[in-house]
């Protein structure tokens, strides 16, 4: 490349960062950004205290099992329901209501552990209740930012988002681990319930235009329908959406369930182990920053090609790799996945219109955590019968398959980043 060419790079690059920058002096969006933030630094790290709790209390993995995957089953159950709500009412009230709910069902859990009162089934219960409130939550606060910024700083604006969150994962959980080993596990809930609650406040005050509707109210139903047609008429977003079905499964199974037993083998134990966590959030950093200063023309072969990085990271630990190669290769997975997160929300945020927006991404996100829990109740007994590496070797695989389906997808490798690129719903047969 010629060095004007890499001067023109280098200056677009610093005119998109001093964009980002630009977007905080926006009052509405600097109050949304730091609302979600907040919320951010107590949710990050409240599933560990709730673990360590549970642990103090005897209750064990089945103990730990029946209260943190409670609220994700909510959550994928409720999420069709909480995309209608979001596109039928004002969606920061929705998203002030349910960080009340969260707030509430925090604040009673940490009651209960630091009088001593808990017990598995009333940690298990409010767990779904705050399961419930997110999945109400989370399509409104999605289909909230288009309202906030124009399309053209959409990709800034969830780059900034990002990094605030990924810096909150590295540090958060050494805090909370300290915090937990000196007062207790009831106290990080505490925090995380008050973190709700300044949310809601910063929530309550930012204000978006109103929606019109132009349409008569209908029943749930006909909007769940019309919902699922919005998004299946987008045969590029099927496809992407049940692919991120299929390797959100694969990646929990090798680096959630998998990860420690592998490193336990070959990666020095818990220490080794930490330092690939560790190279993880350093790529999610990574990732987050080269959104903010990169805008990709080619959609769908970003995304799609964004499983590579994947497939390599989870070969490393399949194969037994030196701790440096492994942890090498989760820098670029964590990277190349925030980047492919970002560019993909923020496309999906540009091209859907407004009245569907809710709706379509509360599918996208059920379909993205649906193999979540079926990995957990399935990796154990798979790994039982072939063992460790075997089954990080077929995760790696699956990887892989799912990313050659993308790219062998004419509509995905046709995806690109003009609001023309959605002619593909009205091309696909409904």
């Amino acid at each position: 490349m010629r060095p004007s060419g890499v001067v023109l790079m280098a200056g677009a690059a610093a005119g998109r960062l001093a964009e980002g920058v630009r977007l905080l002096a926006d009052r509405r969006f600097r109050r949304w950004f730091v609302a979600r933030w907040v919320s951010v630094t107590g949710s990050t790290i409240s599933p560990a205290a709730l673990a360590w709790a549970i642990l103090h209390m005897g209750g064990g993995a089945s103990g730990i099992a029946a209260v943190l995957l409670g609220g994700p089953i909510v959550f994928l159950a409720l999420s069709p329901i909480g995309g209608v709500l979001a596109d039928r009412y004002p969606r920061i009230t929705i998203m002030v209501v349910c960080q009340i709910v969260s707030g509430a069902a925090q604040a009673l859990s940490a009651a209960l552990i630091l009088t001593g009162t808990a017990t598995v089934p009333t940690l298990a219960g409010l767990a779904l209740l705050a399961g419930a409130a997110g999945a109400f939550f989370t399509p409104a606060s999605q289909g909230v930012l288009p309202a906030l910024v124009a399309t053209e700083h959409m990709a800034a604006a969830n780059a900034l988002r990002q990094i605030a969150n990924n810096s909150v994962m590295i540090i958060g959980p050494s805090v909370a681990g300290a915090v937990i080993a000196v007062c207790g596990a009831g106290w990080v809930l505490a925090w995380d319930s008050v973190t709700f609650a300044v949310s809601g406040v910063l929530l309550a005050d930012v204000r978006v235009p109103a929606r019109s509707h132009d349409k008569p109210r209908q029943p749930i139903r006909m909007d769940l329908v019309e919902g699922w047609a919005a998004f299946r008429s987008r045969r590029w977003l099927v496809i992407l959406s049940l692919v991120s079905t299929v390797t959100g499964a694969a990646w929990v199974a090798a680096i959630n369930v998998l990860g420690p037993l592998a490193a336990r083998d070959t990666l020095g134990g818990p220490l080794g182990w930490g330092i690939v966590q560790s190279a993880i959030g350093v790529g999610f950093i990574a990732g987050s920053m080269t959104a903010l200063a990169v805008r990709p023309h080619r959609i769908g072969l970003v995304v799609a090609g964004g499983y590579v990085p994947d497939i390599v990271f989870l070969g490393t630990l399949a194969s037994g790799a030196p701790l440096a190669i492994v942890a090498a290769s989760a820098i670029a997975a964590g990277s190349s996945a925030t980047f492919q997160m970002i560019v993909w929300q923020s496309h999906l945020q540009t091209v859907v219109p407004d009245e569907h927006l809710s709706r379509v991404m509360s599918t996208v996100n059920m379909l993205g955590g649906l193999g979540v829990p079926i990995a957990y109740g399935t990796v154990g007994a798979a790994t039982a019968a072939f063992g460790v590496r075997p089954i990080q070797w077929a995760c790696a695989a699956i990887v892989a398959a799912a990313a050659v389906t993308a790219f062998t997808s004419r509509e995905v490798r046709r995806l690109r980043a003009e609001p023309a690129a959605d002619l593909a719903a009205a091309e696909a047969p409904a």
